[in-house]
C-alpha cells in the first residue's frame, strides 16, 4: 500500500485522528482483507480512503486492534446480529463499506453488552482475606452469566428457582403462576433431566436481551 499516497489524498479526514494514529488505521484497513478472504486493495487507494473515513465518522471509539478483534470474531463465527450469526460475504471479493458497517456494528452491540453485564463477586478474595462467603441469590445470579461467558450456553444444572427469585425481585421477570407446574421429567432430554419452568421463563429472558442465542442452548 502506499501509504504516503493515502495520507495525501485529498477526501481523506484528517480532523479526526492524529497523524500517527491515522496512519496506524489505514495500515489496518488495508490489512482487513486477508482476515476473510478478500481481494486486496493493492493500488485501489481510493477505496481505503472511503472505509477509513467510514470508520472515523460511524464508529469512532474503533482502534485499529479492535478492528482486527472485530474481523477475526466474524471470521470464526463469533458475532451475531440479534439471533443471527453475521457472514462476512466478502470471500474472493473486495472488502466495501456495507460488510464493515455489518461487522462493526455487531461488534459494537457485543462490547455494549459485555459492558452491561455485571461480574461476579470476588469469592476467592473474601475467602483468602478470612471473610464468611455467603452464596447470596445475587451471586448465583452473576455465576450464572460467568458460566455463559466461558461456554456460550445456558448452564445445565443451577439453582433456577433461587436465580428467578432474584429476576423477579430486580424487575427482570414476572412472578411464577401459582398453579404452574414447576418441574417435569422430559425423557427425550434424557434419563434424570428435569424442565424447569423457572429456567423456560429465564432462558427466555437470556435470549430476549441476546444474552445467549437459540442455537447455542439447549431448551
Amino acid at each position: 500500500m502506499g501509504l504516503e499516497i493515502i495520507l495525501n489524498n485529498n477526501e481523506l479526514n484528517r480532523t479526526t485522528l492524529s497523524h500517527e494514529n491515522l496512519k496506524a488505521l489505514l495500515k489496518t484497513v488495508d490489512e482487513l482483507p486477508s482476515y476473510i478472504g478478500a481481494t486486496p486493495f493493492g493500488e485501489n487507494h481510493n477505496e481505503v480512503v472511503v472505509i477509513a473515513n467510514f470508520i472515523m465518522r460511524r464508529f469512532r471509539t474503533i482502534t485499529p486492534e479492535k478492528l482486527v478483534d472485530a474481523f477475526e470474531l466474524a471470521a470464526c463465527g463469533e458475532l451475531f446480529d440479534g439471533h443471527q450469526r453475521v457472514k462476512v460475504t466478502s470471500y474472493g471479493k473486495p472488502l466495501n463499506i456495507d460488510v464493515m458497517g455489518t461487522v462493526l456494528m455487531a461488534y459494537k452491540q457485543r462490547q455494549e453488552k459485555e459492558r452491561a453485564r455485571p461480574k461476579p463477586a470476588p469469592v476467592n478474595r473474601q475467602i483468602e482475606s478470612g471473610e464468611k462467603f455467603v452464596a447470596t441469590p445475587e451471586y448465583h445470579y452473576l455465576n450464572m452469566l460467568s458460566q455463559i461467558d466461558e461456554s456460550g450456553e445456558l448452564p445445565k444444572v443451577h439453582l433456577w428457582k433461587t436465580i428467578h427469585g432474584y429476576m423477579v425481585e430486580k424487575g427482570m421477570l414476572k412472578p411464577m403462576a401459582k398453579n404452574v407446574v414447576v418441574n417435569r421429567s422430559i425423557k427425550s432430554l434424557g434419563d434424570g433431566f428435569a424442565l424447569d419452568t423457572h429456567r423456560m421463563a429465564i432462558q427466555g429472558y437470556l435470549i430476549e436481551n441476546k444474552v445467549i442465542t437459540p442455537q447455542n442452548d439447549v431448551p
